[in-house]
């Protein structure tokens, strides 16, 4: 249990859009605040997953669990023990988190395709501007795609979103330590 949640929390540094953030980041000056401010987040963020977390299995837990709702428990909690203003903005906390993921995963699988498949595999000579036409028309399809995955009825979803539980761990054991201590040993 200790290995896995050290990988689900290491896993944050590994996954493509932060490390996008890491390298996009203007002056190398920059590098160590913004690690501490991504470490404090990360802390923070794992230390209220945690205490949500057995709050709702001591509170709803053996509702949530008869009915399979088990990631519902925040959701939950923001219907029942706020008032609804408080609950609109918290589930709106939510959806902006999931949108905030969203688009940046949509541009990094856009910038991989235009700079790692597109330009030099398919087109060599692409200029500047059709690579841009190319990355928005693969947002395009991804999105798509996600949508329909998302929308349908079967085991699909749920079999994609059991990969991406695995490939967090991943990323977070093979990446998350490497990124790390890139950011805060300077002999790496």
């Amino acid at each position: 249990t200790v290995v896995s949640g050290l990988a689900w929390g290491l896993g944050y540094f590994g996954m493509p859009h932060i490390l996008v953030r890491f390298m996009s980041i203007k002056h190398a000056s920059m590098v160590k605040k913004s690690a501490v401010v991504a470490v404090v987040w990360v802390v923070v963020a794992l230390i209220s997953v945690i205490v949500i977390a057995v709050m709702g299995r001591m509170l709803i837990g053996e509702e949530l669990l008869e009915s399979g709702q088990q990631s519902m428990v925040f959701v939950r909690f923001a219907r029942d023990l706020f008032p609804p203003a408080i609950s609109g903005i918290l589930l709106s906390a939510i959806i902006a988190a999931s949108m905030s993921t969203a688009d940046s995963q949509l541009l990094v699988a856009s910038s991989s395709f235009t700079s790692d498949i597109y330009k030099p595999l398919i087109r060599k000579s692409a200029s500047d501007k059709e690579t841009l036409w190319i990355g928005r028309a693969v947002v395009c399809v991804i999105s798509i795609v996600a949508y329909f995955i998302a929308s349908s009825k079967g085991d699909g979803a749920q079999a994609i979103m059991s990969l991406v539980e695995n490939a967090w761990a991943g990323f977070g054991s093979a990446f998350g330590p490497v990124v790390i201590l890139s950011l805060f040993w300077r002999r790496f």
